[in-house]
């Protein structure tokens, strides 16, 4: 056992590499989520079983100083269920089979630009722009990059019925040049 400069015990690499290993027996939770429970104070699969997800998600998210994938969540709603449920249902074990319910249905999603107070432009996509504009200016859960740069001002919407189109979207506008972007929106106010 290792003891930090206060004198208390600090869980040493050995058993820190355990615990990481247990945590990925849990249907979903790889090298990298198991790396996010044990950040959180998981240590073990029993540790999930009286544990609310989505206190589990707003501790990870402000450890990581941002709002992270949803996905996140998902995983952590499964492995609640796999360590307090004795006789799984197979396709309960997946994280998919989590997603919020309004998630399920197909909802449109959004590519954004926004310009910075530094008058630098931020691109992203959602399915809520209103929202993501609203942390974008107002909370933790906004990109880095615009929390320096507050307040931001929505400039240019376009809808999408998919998230895959939103994301090939928001890369390619990514990739323009500024020039480039203000013509597209200029171009979106006739």
């Amino acid at each position: 056992m290792t003891y930090n400069e206060n004198g208390s015990t600090c869980v040493n690499k050995f058993m820190e590499k355990n615990i990481l290993k247990e945590l990925q027996k849990i249907p979903g939770v790889g090298k990298s989520i198991a790396a996010d429970l044990y950040e959180i104070g998981i240590r073990s699969v029993s540790d999930l079983r009286n544990k609310d997800p989505e206190d589990l998600y707003e501790r990870s998210n402000m450890i990581a100083g941002q709002q992270q994938d949803r996905c996140l969540l998902y995983v952590f709603r499964c492995a609640i269920y796999f360590a307090k449920t004795k006789k799984p249902i197979p396709e309960k074990l997946q994280w998919w089979y989590w997603k919020d319910p309004q998630k399920r249905k197909r909802s449109s999603y959004y590519l954004y630009i926004l310009q910075c107070a530094d008058k630098t432009l931020y691109t992203g996509i959602t399915t809520d722009v209103s929202r993501r504009v609203t942390e974008h200016n107002k909370s933790v859960l906004g990109a880095k990059y615009t929390t320096s740069r507050r307040p931001v001002k929505l400039l240019y919407t376009q809808k999408f019925t998919d998230r895959s189109s939103a994301s090939v979207a928001e890369a390619k506008i990514k990739k323009m040049k500024r020039k480039e972007k203000l013509k597209l929106i200029i171009s979106s106010h006739p």
